[in-house]
């Protein structure tokens, strides 16, 4: 079941890329010195670790959801079995290499990672205490994943009549606990800001691309100028609503609300701008050389190991591999390593699991 839509490719090379960056922002690798408040928050945005991972899961339902498609297509059933080997042998071993990493300089007391912390690790859940220490805090989205495909396809396959409805009624819960969570803040371990449960709508809104592509995409290939304006009025609105200040506290608060419910980077607002994007970047005529050449191609096919290790060098200090150009070498570096000595192998294990 290999297939490749052209460009989106590139779209996920610029997903872990955005995430990188902002690491390199928020570790004080790069310094952004931009005078302009608005033009400020419209880089932030730009290069937001959040919005990069947003992107990712967006693309990652409506990958996966259409695989499942495919398959019931072509062979009238879902082989869930094969489907589970399939993701445990994408994401399990590079991520085993990763721990085994980290437990080696545990034990050598070169890094100190708690046992909590070990633990959601090993089990998913990272998005409990994603905050205990910051060079595994980025496995909180692997959680999410894991979660959403271990249920997804049952979902899939017990909800085939009303798959559309199921859907959109997941898409909304995790609005409604970004309601709550805004109005009652830290009170629920499992209702943090990178929680399962406020997080996992960017991925559904991709199934849900899947599930009606074709409708999504006339709508919006009919309707290309509109579309083009809702994109900057959303990416404005996104960007500057954090901006909005006034001598009325109600507005203010107004303000906060929808910026932490509707455009935060896990919010629907981003989300929609992701699909947007997404169906115009597939119904591209020809490749888009921004996002398809040799650079994006081989960040793309790196991307998933560029994505567990680039938080151990962008996060260190005060060592010899501190230096930004050195932590860019090894987050290339290590990956590249990765994925021709183990996950390239791995992947041909994968394929005898397809449904073709």
């Amino acid at each position: 079941m290999n297939f490749r839509i052209k460009n989106l490719d590139g779209i996920r090379a610029y997903s872990v890329i955005i995430v990188v960056i902002n690491h390199l922002i928020l570790n004080n690798k790069i310094t952004l010195n931009i005078d302009n408040h608005f033009i400020e928050s419209f880089v932030m945005f730009i290069l937001d670790g959040q919005f990069g991972v947003s992107i990712f899961f967006v693309l990652s339902g409506f990958l996966i959801n259409t695989l499942l498609i495919r398959e019931e297509r072509k062979k009238k059933y879902i082989n869930v079995k094969n489907f589970y080997y399939r993701r445990a042998l994408r994401i399990i071993p590079p991520f085993l290499l990763l721990l085994l990493f980290y437990l080696i300089l545990d034990i050598f007391s070169y890094v100190e990672i708690s046992h909590d912390s070990w633990l959601t690790m090993i089990t998913y859940t990272k998005w409990l205490n994603w905050k205990l220490d910051q060079i595994t805090a980025h496995t909180w989205s692997l959680g999410i994943e894991q979660f959403f495909y271990l249920f997804w396809p049952i979902i899939f396959i017990l909800f085939k009549k009303n798959r559309i409805k199921i859907t959109i009624s997941l898409i909304v819960i995790p609005t409604i606990f970004r309601i709550y969570n805004f109005i009652y803040p830290e009170s629920c371990i499992l209702l943090n800001e990178l929680s399962l449960f406020i997080r996992v709508d960017s991925i559904l809104i991709g199934c849900l691309l899947a599930l009606k592509f074709e409708r999504i995409n006339e709508v919006i290939i009919n309707n290309k100028k509109t579309m083009f304006f809702l994109l900057i009025a959303l990416v404005i609105i996104v960007t500057w609503i954090p901006l909005l200040q006034c001598n009325l506290k109600i507005i203010n608060q107004l303000s906060k609300f929808l910026g932490a419910v509707i455009f935060s980077h896990s919010g629907f607002a981003v989300n929609l701008i992701i699909l947007i994007f997404i169906t115009l970047t597939i119904d591209s005529k020809n490749k888009l050389f921004i996002l398809d050449n040799i650079f994006v191609n081989y960040i793309a096919k790196i991307s998933y190991g560029l994505y567990l290790w680039q938080q151990f060098f962008t996060c260190s200090s005060n060592s010899w591999y501190s230096n930004l150009w050195i932590s860019i070498f090894f987050i290339i570096l290590i990956p590249t390593i990765s994925y021709f000595l183990l996950e390239k192998n791995v992947l041909k294990l994968k394929n005898k699991f397809d449904s073709d």
